[in-house]
């Protein structure tokens, strides 16, 4: 399977080096083939970040590493977490879904990749060696200046009191994520229950209040922008920062909150499929993800927030979401179903919405 897709890929050269989206069995968002330097290995990845945020890390790793081609597939995180079947041919898959990730370890569909790059991690960023994190993102609110009246709320309590002291003001100018489209954004949900009671309550106002569903962080930061939206919640604060620092002077006019109850902070992963043809490639990639150059171009390029080093201070809000099997609760199928219902119910939809 592999050899054809890279043969695919290379018949598509002529067009760029963005080829035409190539059949693989499960549904992606973007392709890039990226054509080594001499002959070498094929990387295949299949990953929920952003093509267009992660191509400056890619390129870095080939010029580390100019006899391996990539071939990057861009997919949500449900997808990613489908591909890791052999039939897919991928070599190693990144994701924000940390619990579908662990779930894939423990059933046996990763293989261990271990270094000095990654014995320097700390154990809880690095679960059986088969799931390593590499970067370290907060999850934030996102609004309109204009969207609050003075001072900005701090915390999740704040901000229901603000909800239902204007909901006239506010009713239909909500947006955050469906939980049934996105497997990181149920992960986040999961972890929100986990710190308190404010979660179900600020659902079933967000119900009452019409909230808009949608698939993803970049969808949510889009309404924001366009105006579509006045308050976004539960939004990668990698991809908000990104996108707002990128306007002409900076992000004037809009806030990223991080709560002061609390900050989830959310762990991007990697995971070698146990069927992967490349997995010497794909651990060559992990330890770029955790050298110094790939940090840099994480943090510089990437916008995306690299694992602190050592015992790194965090603020006393932060809540770092761990690798290990409490991940797997929630994955749990009876658990899961009553945890949408209950969502569900609460937040008062009952429209689809249709993943990317």
């Amino acid at each position: 399977m592999k050899t054809l897709l890279t043969l695919l890929c290379l018949s598509l050269l002529t067009l760029g080096t963005r080829a035409a989206e190539p059949s693989v069995p499960f549904a992606i968002e973007a392709h890039r083939f990226m054509p080594a330097q001499a002959p070498g290995d094929t990387l295949d990845i299949a990953s929920s970040a952003d093509l267009s945020l992660f191509l400056p890390v890619l390129e870095g790793f080939q010029a580390a590493a100019p006899s391996i081609a990539i071939n990057y597939y861009q997919a949500s995180s449900l997808e990613v977490n489908r591909a890791a079947g052999a039939e897919a041919g991928i070599d190693l898959l990144i994701s924000s879904a940390m619990d579908l990730q662990t779930k894939l370890a423990n059933d046996g569909a990763a293989q261990p990749w271990r270094s000095i790059a990654t014995a320097r991690l700390p154990a809880w960023a690095r679960w059986r060696d088969r799931v390593i994190a590499f970067t370290e993102e907060p999850i934030v609110i996102v609004a309109r200046r204009d969207a609050f009246d003075g001072t900005l709320p701090r915390t999740r309590s704040d901000l229901m009191n603000r909800l239902r002291d204007s909901q006239d003001r506010y009713r239909g100018r909500l947006i955050t994520y469906d939980l049934r489209a996105s497997g990181a954004a149920y992960l986040m949900a999961t972890q929100d229950t986990r710190h308190g009671s404010a979660f179900w309550g600020l659902s079933e106002l967000m119900g009452a209040l019409e909230t808009q569903l949608v698939c993803c962080s970049g969808s949510m930061i889009d309404a924001i922008l366009n105006g579509d939206a006045d308050i976004a919640y539960n939004v990668l604060g990698s991809y908000a920062e990104q996108r707002l620092s990128a306007l002409p002077d900076g992000h004037p006019g809009f806030d990223i909150i991080k709560p002061e109850d609390y900050t989830l902070l959310m762990l991007r992963s990697a995971l070698i499929p146990v069927d992967a043809d490349a997995s010497d490639a794909a651990g060559q990639f992990i330890d770029f993800l955790l050298s110094d150059t790939g940090r840099t171009l994480l943090r510089e390029r990437a916008g995306l927030p690299p694992l602190p080093v050592g015992d790194a201070a965090r603020p006393p809000s932060s809540r770092p979401i761990k690798l290990g099997p409490g991940l797997l609760v929630f994955l749990d199928r009876l658990k899961k179903k009553h945890f949408l219902q209950t969502w569900m119910d609460a937040t008062q939809q009952a429209r689809d919405t249709a993943e990317p």
